[in-house]
């Protein structure tokens, strides 16, 4: 997906993420909440409120 979505040959940084390793797989797991349970901003909750197109 991220090939698909990137301007010509940009390089792609992979990191693995595991639960209980420290460095950046504990700051993911542990300080940064899941796109899902994140609060709607300001513009995405007025168009989920009104269905502003």
């Amino acid at each position: 997906m991220a090939t698909d979505t990137l301007p010509g040959d940009e390089p792609i940084d992979i990191c693995q993420v595991r639960k209980g390793e420290q460095g950046i797989s504990h700051f993911i797991t542990e300080h940064i909440a899941p796109f899902y349970e994140r609060r709607w901003g300001g513009f995405l909750r007025d168009f989920k409120q009104n269905r502003i197109i």
